[in-house]
């Protein structure tokens, strides 16, 4: 039976390529060592440093409620005429939440986070304290070229590195370089947990899952059983093509020709199933689909992008 709701294109594989990516920016930046003794270059690389980890758990937060806005908190939230009429009330839903929860202080930017992936993220506790401090020492050196002031004061809580300082006077915090390698060592900690978290949270979350979930979404024919029409390797998660022995495809209707020949020419760039190399693509007149048959011819076309990836990239 055709599954009605749409399925998720999100795979566990994108997530962890998107922590890769910062713990790649980390390791470099650790690196740059050798030239920590010049004050620009430490405090540059510094920014750069926690910045990295504020932007990740954004990115991921953004991916996760992208594909799954069920995760978004119920509450009413208003919009523009022009959005309601371009009908991207999502993206601006996820955008305007994202927004409100950057306002907010970072532990509590945090449990957003956490709860939204369904992770303990447990070297958070430890390290908390930690990396408050890091944040507002960075926006020290932001907004006030690391100048103390009562920002700093009221935004660096437990760990404030500047407890008696003089409003009247104040002081330039310093970035020393047993500091810095001990924002790089806690920043590792936090993100290889995340990495492990997400890892085991979304384990299930695989290509041949997902592409199926896309055929369950467009097919409900007994006839068109996925693993009766495509080929997997289930060891290396990938999506290898057609089975050419199914000859199945003559008894199809024609908005099923038409999804068939639609994954043949877009997404395995092969003719269907014992169709030969003569095939050409061809399509109903969209007036004789049925509003669910258009619903899925949509969602085929404006998701091609993310399904195209899902099938043709390497495993992570």
């Amino acid at each position: 039976m055709r599954n009605m709701n749409k399925p998720i294109l999100l795979t566990k594989y994108d997530l962890l390529e998107r922590v890769e990516i910062t713990s790649k920016k980390i390791d470099d930046i650790y690196l740059t060592k050798d030239n920590w003794s010049n004050q620009i270059i430490r405090e540059g690389m510094f920014s750069i440093l926690v910045s990295s980890f504020e932007i990740l758990l954004n990115d991921l937060l953004s991916m996760v409620l992208r594909e799954i806005p069920g995760k978004l908190p119920k509450k009413e939230m208003l919009f523009t005429k022009e959005e309601i009429i371009n009908n991207d009330l999502v993206t601006r839903l996820v955008d305007k939440y994202l927004i409100g929860v950057n306002y907010k202080s970072l532990s509590s930017f945090v449990s957003e986070f956490k709860k939204t992936l369904g992770i303990t993220l447990r070297s958070w506790n430890t390290n908390k304290d930690n990396v408050v401090e890091y944040k507002a020492t960075r926006n020290l050196l932001l907004h006030n070229d690391l100048f103390l002031n009562s920002e700093y004061q009221s935004k660096s809580g437990p760990d404030n590195r500047a407890k008696d300082w003089d409003r009247m006077n104040p002081k330039r915090l310093d970035i020393p370089n047993k500091y810095f390698e001990e924002a790089i060592n806690t920043f590792r900690i936090l993100v290889v947990d995340i990495k492990s978290e997400i890892s085991t949270k979304f384990q299930k979350q695989t290509r041949i899952k997902i592409f199926k979930g896309v055929w369950e979404y467009l097919f409900e024919s007994p006839i068109i059983g996925f693993h009766n029409w495509i080929e997997v390797d289930a060891v290396h998660d990938r999506i290898l093509g057609w089975k050419q022995d199914n000859e199945w495809y003559g008894n199809l209707s024609d908005s099923e020709k038409m999804f068939i020949d639609f994954i043949s020419e877009n997404f395995f760039q092969t003719y269907p199933p014992n169709r030969g190399p003569n095939w050409r693509i061809s399509y109903p007149m969209l007036r004789s689909l049925d509003s669910q048959r258009l619903s899925n011819l949509n969602f085929l076309i404006s998701n091609s992008e993310k399904i195209f990836r899902i099938l043709c990239k390497k495993r992570v």
